[in-house]
């Protein structure tokens, strides 16, 4: 194992490198216990040659942020109790047999991010909702054996102005009458509305 956490803990990775460069079988990149609790984020971090790149067990928000990794069983991993809502950004996962396995009840939200694997970009065993924002992922490599959903989003940017003036700090809804969900956001100084999505299709046992 790289990185054990178990207890209390404020845990904020950056810059982390674990590679198994002779082919050991090593077996996490980061282990989180299941009665780990505190704070936890992984970023700018590499995981290469290992079975499970980053093992979430416990039931704690977890962000993960520009994070490559290579060669592995498993991407991302998530605890059957767990109903913690997990952020991951910039993502990029190569050459895994399974992208993110997802196990619990919680929501996940992956923008910006690209699963190529050999096997399932995604696969879902708990009741829990994967969101994928952006990126690329197969649609035919999403395996959901629960009662779990999987939504295909894309990000959508608009400016909102008044007498010619940019519209700042104003709350902003997209949805439609057939959506299966809204999205909001807000806009900037410039008029700039940011959190904006909209649905591509979704899949749930039955496929989409």
């Amino acid at each position: 194992v790289g990185v054990i956490a178990d207890g209390y803990n404020v845990i904020s990775i950056d810059g982390l490198s674990v590679i198994d460069s002779v082919g050991t079988g090593l077996t996490n990149g980061v282990l989180i216990m299941p009665t780990a609790s505190g704070v936890q984020a992984i970023s700018n971090s590499n995981f290469d040659g290992v079975n499970t790149a980053i093992s979430l067990n416990n039931d704690v928000q977890t962000t993960v942020s520009s994070t490559t990794i290579n060669d592995a069983t498993t991407g991302i991993s998530t605890g059957t109790q767990s109903g913690a809502s997990y952020t991951f950004n910039d993502v990029t996962m190569t050459s895994v047999e399974t992208g993110i396995l997802s196990r619990g009840t919680g929501e996940m939200t992956l923008t910006g991010s690209s699963i190529s694997s050999t096997v399932n970009a995604i696969e879902m065993s708990g009741s829990g909702s994967v969101t994928f924002v952006d990126g690329t992922i197969d649609q035919n490599e999403i395996d959901i054996t629960s009662t779990g959903t999987f939504f295909r989003d894309r990000s959508y940017v608009a400016t909102l102005t008044a007498n010619g003036a940019p519209v700042d700090g104003a709350n902003v809804i997209l949805s439609s009458r057939d959506a299966v969900k809204s999205s909001f956001g807000l806009t900037d100084a410039s008029g700039q509305t940011s959190g904006l999505t909209f649905a591509i299709y979704s899949m749930d046992a039955n496929q989409v």
